[in-house]
């Protein structure tokens, strides 16, 4: 949903765990890092962690793509 809108990103599957995969991404100054497993399947939402920003924020992915869509048009991030 997220390359069909023109939004890049990058799939992380290794069979690690998810704070290790956090601390690489947050290290190399991700702008969004999106976690979506089981628990965010079950509830049809996204876990998004802004870079800069310890707090984890739910969206669903149509709001998610608004902001992003917005921040990138209006050269937010």
């Amino acid at each position: 949903m997220l390359i069909e809108n023109n939004i890049r990103v990058k799939l992380d599957i290794q069979n690690k765990k998810i704070n290790f995969k956090l601390k690489k991404y947050i290290n190399i100054s991700i702008p969004y890092i999106i976690i979506c497993g089981e628990k965010e399947n079950k509830f049809n939402i996204i876990s998004v962690r802004k870079r800069n920003n310890n707090k984890t924020i739910y969206y669903n992915i149509y709001s998610f793509i608004k902001i992003i869509k917005y921040e990138i048009e209006n050269k937010i991030i």
